[in-house]
């Protein structure tokens, strides 16, 4: 009896620090969390559309449009499709599935960093591999430029389409 006593005490003194002190909270702090908690998460929703531009591994400039769905900073679901560009028109076309992330620093002088792994094929084109983007955001959101970070390539920019 003694030893279940100990472990519900336990189990009480655990449960009760791991509560939040939201009892302790003003109102005006408990509306305030729930905004910057939704602030949060909508800070990757204008990730989610399509982006299109180019990029430059080996085989030179290539048409890139990029499908993404950000669920949250931490989960973010990307298409990537590649394909000849008027300068280039003998590359062909591909597209492959891609995971990643995105960071806010919450500062004009700091951008936006969004992150993406190339994961699987859907459409594979022989000789060619996945890729690895990181890439800047603009302040106005609606354009990404970085670095493919697999070795040959280079650099990519896309611009958002639609809102």
């Amino acid at each position: 009896l003694s030893n279940r006593y100990i472990s519900i005490t336990a189990l009480t003194i655990l449960a009760t620090a791991a509560m939040p002190l939201v009892a302790n909270c003003t109102p005006t702090q408990v509306k305030n969390s729930t905004v910057h908690s939704k602030s949060i998460a909508s800070q990757a929703d204008f990730l989610s559309g399509t982006w299109e531009g180019t990029y430059i591994c080996s085989q030179g400039l290539t048409r890139l449009k990029l499908v993404i769905k950000a669920q949250s900073e931490t989960d973010i679901d990307a298409v990537f499709l590649f394909s000849a560009h008027p300068d280039n028109p003998s590359v062909p076309s591909g597209s492959f599935r891609m995971k990643g992330s995105f960071e806010s620093f919450n500062s004009p002088d700091i951008p936006n960093l969004l992150s993406l792994d190339g994961t699987s094929w859907i459409d594979g084109s022989s000789g060619y591999q996945t890729v690895d983007l990181k890439g800047n955001i603009s302040s106005s959101k609606r354009k990404i430029t970085g670095n493919i970070t697999t070795p040959g390539c280079s650099t990519f920019s896309v611009v958002k389409r639609g809102r």
